[in-house]
């Protein structure tokens, strides 16, 4: 994450706090059970933070009918212990 210019940027996913810590960027963690129907354009994102299987927010994406893998630029993709991540880029 430390080689991506996070500062101003919007950070969205469950890992969002610990992916951007001290980088200047706006972060949302974001759940499934949350009331947020289109969380990319709601929370202006920039970034979405994700678990390879979206495990961390119960599918919090692909239930509000975006598919990470598909719809946004993969930029990373790296473990921390037992969890695999995934950094998406969102492009207008």
């Amino acid at each position: 994450m430390s080689n991506l210019q996070l500062k101003n940027e919007t950070v969205v996913g469950v890992w969002a706090t610990i992916g951007a810590w001290n980088s200047g960027a706006k972060v949302y963690p974001l759940w499934n059970h949350q009331q947020i129907k289109k969380p990319l354009q709601q929370l202006n994102a920039d970034y979405i933070i994700s678990e390879f299987d979206e495990g961390d927010s119960d599918g919090a994406f692909i239930k509000n009918n975006i598919d990470l893998k598909q719809q946004l630029d993969l930029v990373n993709d790296f473990s921390i212990g037992n969890y695999r991540l995934q950094v998406f880029k969102v492009t207008p």
